[in-house]
């Protein structure tokens, strides 16, 4: 019996040892539930990648019907004037050295987009990237006789390439129209938030001159760099002067070569389809949709990538004709697309839902997010432009270096101090409406057509009170009075 007395001692000490580990302590937000009010694609979105940081919080997110019991709300650029009255972004998002690295963002996100009066009150969730796609083989095809075409119409020679200016975008489709005896562009938008977006890049170069970044200021330095949909002299809208005039015409010709809707009743209704199904040239879609070119077994590889078309002419603000020489003006038109999220002003779970958006917005889930085709591709973070490899997209090297330089040429590298910005006041909206009626109308010039928008546009002001109208543009800008 004595070895039991030893193995009991022995026991009896590993028993003492013995330490009882105290439970982790809960998550900082255990049990918290975030309300968030969007759009259906950005709650699509948000659901795809919040699984994460609710398990790590062991927290939940629901979807509300009505702003005011949100607690989290994710809108496009164009509506942050929503944001009035929302919190600031807190410093453990913006602080330099923390996690999120706000510095890494695009400046178009850091320094634009995300202010409101001089205030940061919004992180951006999605990007945007829409790029201009052509058939190289056809393009290769075509070289001689689009030359011949272009001597016998009297057109200055141009290769057939990349499309760099608008006009040389409208005559490649007036010529593939042609020969191909059929519509040469995929169906333009009939979404007025797609419309205006596609008719402003359109205007962008040809009613506002480029401005280096190195460039010094002269004496029109705020209407050149800033003002664009008002003058600011007269207080006046400027959609019925000559760059807006020019802009309408070309759409007038681009809709002749553009696709019905409906091709051919196979409900073709959307660029990238139309592309991938052989049913148009060349065309603009979201880099993302470059996946469904990719897909095609017939045109897989067939289509080349590059950025959205300048101009070969614009006119400035004083309403004064540029002829470029050869040259392009280049002005990009930004924030027509993506989504930005704030904490709202009534927010019951504000820190959750801080942290929540810290995650979304942040380097690791953005870079995700871009990654993912149906997301678009539209990059937040310079470092998403960085990447050589673009897999998810389905693009060989060449395109994706080609993809790179479009969209990085529109984003972040585009040299100029003065990209066209979407248009940011309270009652946006209804002043889109008031463009987008006027260029889907086909009566009248383009000249009495923009006038007509023009008049809209100066009733807005009027209900507004006119000092106040000029000063919301001024506001939606980053000027102060």
């Amino acid at each position: 019996m004595q070895w039991k007395i030893p193995a009991i001692i022995v026991l009896l000490l590993l028993t003492g040892c013995t330490r009882v580990l105290k439970p982790e302590p809960p998550p900082a937000f255990a049990g918290a539930l975030i309300r968030v009010w969007c759009p259906p694609k950005a709650a699509d979105l948000v659901r795809a990648q919040m699984p994460a940081w609710q398990t790590r919080q062991q927290a939940s997110v629901e979807f509300v019907a009505q702003p005011d019991s949100a607690d989290l709300w994710i809108l496009s650029p164009a509506d942050v004037a929503r944001f009035s009255g929302c919190p600031v972004v807190p410093d453990q998002l913006t602080a330099r050295g923390e996690r999120f690295d706000w510095n890494g963002l695009l400046p178009l996100y850091r320094e634009q987009l995300c202010r409101l009066d001089a205030s940061i009150v919004a992180v951006p969730l999605v990007g945007e990237a829409l790029v201009c796609v052509y058939r190289a083989d056809l393009f290769t095809k075509h070289q001689d006789k689009y030359a011949a075409w272009r001597e016998v119409t009297k057109r200055t020679f141009l290769p057939l390439r990349a499309p760099l200016s608008w006009t040389e975008f409208r005559d490649q489709a007036a010529y593939f129209a042609l020969v191909l005896g059929r519509p040469s562009l995929p169906p333009l938008p009939t979404d007025a938030d797609q419309l205006d977006r596609l008719f402003f890049a359109i205007a962008a170069p040809h009613a506002r001159r480029a401005i280096r970044a190195d460039e010094d200021e002269g004496p029109d330095h705020l209407d050149e760099v800033f003002y664009f949909h008002y003058d600011r002299k007269t207080g006046q809208p400027r959609l019925d002067s000559p760059g807006f005039v020019y802009s309408l015409e070309l759409w007038r010709d681009l809709k002749k070569y553009a696709a019905p809707k409906n091709i051919r009743a196979a409900n073709i209704s959307d660029p990238a389809t139309a592309l991938a199904e052989g049913q148009a040239v060349l065309g603009l879609i979201e880099a993302g949709e470059l996946a469904v070119l990719q897909r095609s077994k017939v045109f897989r590889d067939k289509f080349n990538v590059c950025a959205i078309p300048g101009a070969d002419r614009f006119w400035d603000n004083t309403g004064k004709a540029h002829p470029q020489g050869g040259s392009i003006n280049v002005v990009p038109y930004l924030g027509g697309a993506g989504f930005l999220a704030a904490v709202s002003p009534r927010a019951a779970q504000a820190e959750a839902a801080w942290d929540l958006l810290a995650d979304l917005a942040g380097p690791m889930r953005a870079a995700q997010i871009a990654l993912e085709p149906r997301w678009g591709g539209g990059p937040t973070r310079s470092e998403q432009l960085l990447r050589d490899r673009w897999d998810s997209f389905g693009l060989d090297a060449a395109r994706s270096q080609q993809l790179r330089e479009a969209v990085g040429r529109t984003t972040l590298q585009h040299g100029i101090k003065n990209p066209v910005l979407v248009l940011r006041m309270a009652d946006q909206a209804a002043r889109r409406e008031a463009v987008v009626r006027v260029i889907q109308q086909e009566s009248g010039t383009p000249k009495e057509a923009l006038q007509e928008a023009v008049i809209e546009w100066q009733r807005l002001d009027e209900k507004l009170g006119k000092g106040r109208a000029l000063s919301e543009y001024k506001r939606s800008l980053g000027l102060t009075d």
